[in-house]
C-alpha cells in the first residue's frame, strides 16, 4: 500500500503542482487526460494485457493530440515550459502504474481503507519535503483552509469513489474518469483564471481525449477489447 500511496498521490501530486507553476490549469489537466493510456500500456507491458488494433491505433492519435497541444511548449533552457509538460506525463505515468498496482495488490480490501491508507503513507513521505521547504512567511488562513478543502474535499473523498469504483471497474474503467477533468479545468481556467482558450487547444483535446477513447476501448473496434486492457 506505501507504493501505491507514493505513486498516486505523492509523486504525481508533487510533479502536477510544479507543472502548474510553467502551465496553465486547462493544459495540465488535457496532459492528466493521458493516464488511461498509461495504465493500457503498463497493462500490457508489465501485466500481460492485450492491446488490440484499434486500441494501439488510439495510442497514436492521443500522442499525436498531445504533440498538438505541447510542440511549442518544449523549450527546455531556463525559462521554458519543456520540464513542466514533461513532469505533467511523467505524473499520468506515476497514476496509470498505480492503477494497475492497486487493482493486482489491493482488489477485495475495504476501499475506506485503501483511500485512508493511501492518504496516510503519502502523506508521511511527503513529510520531509514539507520540512525542508517550509515557507518563511507562514501560510495565511485561507491557504490553509484551501489546503485542507484540498485535501478533505478534493483528494480523501474523491480517493474513496476511486478506490470503489477501480474494484468494479478495473484499472482502465477508474482512470478514464480523468475524460471529466479537461472539460471542468478548461471551464474553470477561463472563468476564474483568465487563461486562453484557442483553436489549439480546443483541436488538440478533442484529438487527445478522442485517441485515449479509441486505446481503452470505450469507442471503435477495440470496445470488445475493453476487458482484456487492464490487470
Amino acid at each position: 500500500m506505501g507504493v501505491v500511496g507514493i505513486l498516486n498521490s505523492s509523486v504525481p501530486f508533487s510533479l502536477l503542482a510544479f507543472s502548474t507553476l510553467r502551465l496553465e490549469a486547462g493544459f495540465t489537466s488535457l496532459i492528466n487526460a493521458t493516464t488511461p493510456i498509461f495504465a493500457a500500456v503498463v497493462g500490457w507491458v508489465w501485466f500481460g494485457a492485450r492491446l488490440g488494433g484499434a486500441n494501439i491505433g488510439g495510442l497514436c492519435v492521443a500522442l499525436v493530440g498531445v504533440a498538438v497541444l505541447s510542440w511549442d511548449r518544449m523549450e527546455f533552457k531556463e525559462g521554458g515550459a519543456g520540464w513542466a509538460v514533461v513532469a505533467a506525463l511523467l505524473a499520468a505515468l506515476s497514476y496509470g502504474v498505480s492503477a494497475n498496482l492497486s487493482k493486482r495488490w489491493l482488489t477485495g480490501l475495504n476501499p475506506r481503507m485503501v483511500a485512508a491508507g493511501n492518504m496516510a503513507l503519502a502523506g508521511i513521505s511527503m513529510a520531509p519535503l514539507g520540512v525542508i521547504y517550509w515557507p518563511e512567511v507562514p501560510p495565511s488562513a485561507t491557504t490553509w483552509a484551501c489546503a485542507l478543502a484540498l485535501a478533505v474535499v478534493c483528494t480523501a473523498g474523491a480517493y474513496l469513489l476511486f478506490f470503489r469504483l477501480l474494484e468494479d471497474a478495473g484499472a482502465l474503467g477508474a482512470t478514464s474518469v480523468t475524460f471529466l477533468i479537461p472539460v471542468f479545468a478548461v471551464i474553470w481556467g477561463v472563468w476564474l483564471l483568465d487563461e486562453r482558450l484557442d483553436a489549439r487547444l480546443i483541436v488538440g483535446m478533442a484529438v487527445t481525449l478522442l485517441g485515449t477513447a479509441l486505446a481503452i476501448g470505450l469507442i471503435g473496434g477495440g470496445r470488445g477489447k475493453k476487458q482484456s486492457v487492464g490487470p
